[in-house]
């Protein structure tokens, strides 16, 4: 799928992944300082709507919930580019039941903001569309703690377990990848 934005849009765009809401053993799985799925929902939820504004737009890089997504998305502020994740299967059935539940759905996304080109995914790719132009790479799925060693040159690991658990703005992305390294297939210009 393609989206593309005006300049004008970037300070209404955000980037997660792998809030991985309800799912209780994600906690142990990915040590997360919540005592349960509730505390970790809640905490979720507060980081989301502190930094997204009510008319936000988030691209969320996939495992949104382990419960119905009608549950939470009430409860969120902007509205939800959701990209499939491994564990997104009761996101699908809802979206599928429900077209408009989110703003779109896709399995990967090719994102334009003003003239920045931005492939969106779950999964981590070591070369992407446009990677060669020095485009960004924004993509879960690695539950990382540390983004910048799970990260190829312009490409970013935008799930909570390695952002405070909190939504990363196109601003605060802007400042990642100017002290990120240009992509390993970058043309040179002579």
């Amino acid at each position: 799928m393609k989206l593309k934005y005006p300049e004008a849009m970037k300070d209404k765009l955000f980037f997660t992944a792998d809030n991985h809401y309800s799912h209780a053993k994600i906690i142990e799985y990915c040590h997360r300082p919540f005592k349960d799925a509730h505390e970790m929902n809640k905490v979720l939820i507060e980081n989301w709507n502190n930094k997204v504004p009510k008319d936000g737009i988030v691209i969320h890089c996939g495992d949104f919930s382990f419960r119905e997504p009608e549950i939470f998305l009430p409860r969120l502020n902007g509205r939800v580019v959701l990209i499939f994740g491994n564990h997104d299967k009761t996101s699908i059935r809802s979206a599928k039941k429900n077209p408009n539940l989110f703003e779109a759905t896709c399995d990967l996304l090719d994102l334009t903001v003003g003239d920045k080109f931005i492939v969106c995914s779950h999964y981590c790719f070591r070369v992407w569309n446009r990677s060669h132009y020095n485009s960004w790479s924004i993509f879960g799925h690695q539950h990382s703690k540390e983004p910048s060693k799970s990260s190829f040159g312009k490409s970013w690991d935008v799930g909570v377990d390695g952002n405070d658990f909190t939504p990363v703005s196109f601003s605060d992305l802007e400042k990642i990848m100017e002290k990120r390294p240009d992509n390993p297939n970058l043309i040179k210009k002579k």
